[in-house]
């Protein structure tokens, strides 16, 4: 549970709206649903979504807890989720980091933390898109990969049944995705509010499998890891804002999506942190990770995405029209979520 220190410094930052203009039954307008898309975004994220700090202290960089998926969502402003998988032997996915070392979880199976978001999603539907990083961890046989994704698409497609930003959606009519992003962009957020946006993090033999030799993700549920030149090029990572500032301006200016860290394996000094940070910030990053999505005893470092209610403008890309609240009014989040006592 969070301590007081932690409540009474999260909320000074970032007061909740009063309860009267909060809760799932009011109305909200978004009157520029029309001009807005999801390229136009800039999102909190976390990284390791589910983690818990181990008992032991042998791994620094394994030393952050977050809290549930849903006061994250509610209490935190985060909008990007991370999730590690690992297939039983016995079938379905366990969510953890690494095995026996690092196995604390907020949300021990795929289903279960896909279920804390649509649970959240259904008491909050005015939320913009929800981006999540699924990484599968464990290995595979060569000939299992197609039941392995299989597998992985039916368990998402049980947790989160509709209201899915899929590859289908984006392409449309043109040839492939890198072609649809060129000409029209990413869907609007009046078309897309509420919806989940899923990419597989992998360059290797799942990815391969997953667009059927780099040719088609017709019917797929997730957009893969990605590069300029692609023909699914769509999503991607840079994870070290510093130095890379122009170089992800650039990818943000082409219709990419793009995630990068705002800190990485602990904050070793309040300078270093900040600087990371506001690389970060200025890049245009879509999604941008942290450790530390709240004030931590202790530490004055924290990712705040400037103006953000809870995601904010994209610094490269949103028209003048655009602010905060026109992203997503935050009276309509479900403030239940917060800090549940217990």
């Amino acid at each position: 549970m969070r301590s007081a220190w932690l409540i009474t410094a999260f909320l000074t930052a970032c007061p909740a709206p009063s309860s009267s203009d909060s809760g799932p039954d009011r109305p909200f307008v978004y009157p520029l649903d029309d001009l807005l898309r999801v390229q136009h975004l800039q999102v909190k994220g976390t990284h390791n979504s589910y983690h818990q700090a181990p008992d032991h202290d042998a791994v620094a960089e394994w030393n952050y807890s977050h809290a549930p998926l849903r006061e994250q969502l509610s209490c935190e402003g985060v909008r990007q989720f991370e999730l590690d998988i690992h297939q039983r032997s016995s079938g379905g996915f366990d969510v953890f980091h690494v095995p026996v070392l690092d196995e604390g979880t907020s949300c021990a199976t795929l289903r279960q933390c896909l279920g804390d978001l649509r649970s959240w999603s259904d008491a909050s539907p005015g939320h913009h898109p929800i981006f999540v990083m699924i990484e599968p961890k464990n290995g595979y046989r060569e000939d299992e990969v197609e039941d392995y994704l299989a597998e992985l698409e039916a368990a998402i497609d049980d947790s989160w049944p509709d209201r899915l930003l899929t590859p289908d959606l984006v392409q449309g009519h043109h040839p492939d995705l890198a072609t649809a992003l060129a000409a029209d962009g990413w869907p609007t957020l009046g078309e897309v509010r509420g919806h989940l946006l899923l990419w597989l993090l992998d360059r290797g033999g799942f990815s391969e499998a997953y667009t059927r030799g780099g040719t088609d993700l017709g019917g797929r549920l997730m957009f893969p890891l990605s590069e300029p030149g692609d023909p699914f090029a769509a999503v991607m990572m840079r994870d070290g804002p510093e130095g890379n500032v122009e170089a992800i301006q650039a990818l943000v200016q082409a219709n990419y999506l793009v995630r990068t860290r705002s800190d990485s394996g602990g904050v070793e000094s309040e300078s270093d942190g900040e600087a990371r940070r506001d690389a970060a910030l200025e890049s245009g990053a879509t999604m941008i990770s942290t450790d530390y999505p709240a004030p931590v005893e202790g530490s004055d470092y924290w990712l705040r995405l400037p103006e953000g209610t809870p995601s904010r403008c994209n610094p490269m890309t949103a028209p003048q029209e655009c602010s905060s609240e026109a992203l997503e009014d935050p009276r309509a989040i479900d403030h239940r979520w917060c800090w549940p006592s217990g």
